[in-house]
């Protein structure tokens, strides 16, 4: 498995970025739920509501900076939707499953949702750049010419 590095620290930082929007606004919708008797429902649509808000920034910039798409958006977007929509279940099935067996007895873990969120988001991070890189922004193959070179 070959990485390009510059491609993967743009990544990284569009990510990164993201993330940090992810968590403002998961940690925010989180603080305005916790205590309104929803259970690990308000988990969920923490997770959804940031998920949308910064999966719609990171779309932009992963398709104008990062991998610089030659396709159309309407070529890339309804991929980018469903992997992003398979990444936020992802997410919020794992979150919403590994807090309530690890805060048990933990104040601190119960009242700070993103003990687990990051662990498990770090973890997609890796899987969500596999799936771009090569399913929704890849390169066109170049044609190697009679010398062996592309």
């Amino acid at each position: 498995m070959r990485i390009k590095l510059p491609r993967f620290l743009k990544f990284a930082m569009s990510s990164g970025t993201s993330a940090l929007i992810d968590m403002g606004v998961f940690s925010f919708v989180c603080f305005l739920l916790r205590d309104k008797g929803l259970g690990p429902v308000y988990l969920t649509v923490a997770t959804v509501t940031a998920r949308l808000i910064s999966a719609s920034f990171n779309y932009t910039v992963n398709y104008l900076l990062v991998f610089k798409s030659k396709e159309t958006v309407l070529s890339t977007l309804p991929k980018y939707a469903v992997n992003s929509a398979c990444i936020m279940c992802a997410s919020s099935f794992l979150v919403s499953t590994i807090h309530p067996l690890v805060s048990k007895g933990h104040p601190f873990i119960a009242a700070n949702e993103l003990c687990v969120k990051i662990p498990v988001d770090i973890t997609l991070f890796f899987i969500n750049y596999l799936i771009q890189s090569r399913l929704i922004y890849k390169a066109p193959k170049t044609q190697m010419d009679p010398r062996g070179r592309g």
